[in-house]
């Protein structure tokens, strides 16, 4: 049991959000999940992935209702986007809002992909900007996923931490007070 949970966990973004709250995301986990073991970790809410551009992830329904009949918090949802402009990235936010069905939970986008990585830094934080802004219109709560590096040279966080936005910055291997404590 434990070495199946290990093998678990590695698959996990452990996030310390506080001192005393543990979030797990399942951003790339691409497999059902033990939710039994997830209850001897101690989780205080979970991130579970959405989509891919277009294309809703094939467990997120599952996980949903999974999380939900264990009233395990869901602390929002991740989107990877693939959006190479404005008004593609307002379709997704569109194509979101619908696949959530009502559900009011925080969305956390990340376009750090290979779509974006010729458009520049102006480009990129506009489309972000739509996003969020899409976001704001149909009252969702919008933050940013991304890496450290990301954070720093990929887009304007000022632009978005304007609009509310909150950050997510990842920071792979351990985890220390510095990697976790990144403010904006």
């Amino acid at each position: 049991m434990k070495s199946k949970l290990l093998c678990f966990i590695c698959y996990l973004l452990i996030l310390q959000i506080t001192s005393s709250n543990i979030v797990l995301d399942f951003i790339n986990y691409d497999s059902e999940i033990n939710w039994n073991d997830i209850s001897t970790v101690n989780v205080d809410s979970v991130i579970l992935k959405i989509a891919e551009g277009f294309t809703i992830d094939k467990h997120f329904q599952t996980n949903l209702q999974t999380t939900q009949n264990k009233n395990i918090n869901i602390a929002g949802v991740y989107f990877l986007s693939k959006s190479e402009s404005e008004n593609q990235s307002i379709a997704e936010v569109d194509f979101i809002i619908a696949s959530l069905k009502g559900k009011k939970y925080p969305i956390y986008l990340d376009l750090e992909t290979n779509n974006t990585s010729n458009l520049g830094i102006k480009e990129i934080t506009k489309i972000m900007l739509a996003f969020t802004k899409r976001c704001l219109t149909y009252e969702y709560e919008c933050n940013i996923y991304t890496s450290k590096k990301g954070f720093f040279t990929y887009f304007y966080p000022g632009q978005l931490a304007d609009l509310g936005s909150k950050f997510w910055v990842t920071s792979y291997g351990s985890i220390n007070e510095e990697q976790t404590n990144i403010k904006y």
